[in-house]
């Protein structure tokens, strides 16, 4: 039942009621009244859920699937932007960030000829 994947997903993040109501924007009262099964999570709870917590609507809705939703890779990047931005402190991805976005067209070819190599194979190490 859905009531019982919003349970196991609150747990999972270690959330109170009220703290994962927070995170949606309401009460701790409208999910406790979903977890024990008064009322059914509306269409706007659910997609808030699927979005807030990257969750697999399938597996919230009917039990089917993976918790976690598979992200395609533009959608890993925005998740990873997005992450190292709300981060209050300076840190090494931010500082990386800004380098990359500086950037030119002739130093963006440098750095992937430089990745390239790194990921291919020696062949020398092989003989």
């Amino acid at each position: 039942m859905i009531k019982e994947r919003i349970k196991e997903l609150r747990k999972a993040h270690k959330l109170s009621q009220t703290a994962f109501g927070e995170v949606l924007g309401v009460s701790r009262d409208v999910i406790n009244n979903i977890e024990n099964g008064r009322v059914e999570p509306s269409e706007l709870i659910i997609k808030m859920i699927v979005n807030e917590f990257g969750i697999n609507t399938q597996w919230l809705v009917n039990g089917e699937g993976d918790m976690i939703a598979a992200l395609n890779r533009d959608e890993e990047i925005a998740q990873f932007v997005g992450r190292t931005l709300a981060d209050k402190e300076d840190t090494f991805q931010k500082r990386l960030i800004a380098a990359l976005s500086k950037l030119s067209v002739e130093e963006w070819e440098v750095l992937e000829k430089l990745a390239n190599d790194l990921a291919a194979p020696k062949e020398k190490e092989q003989d």
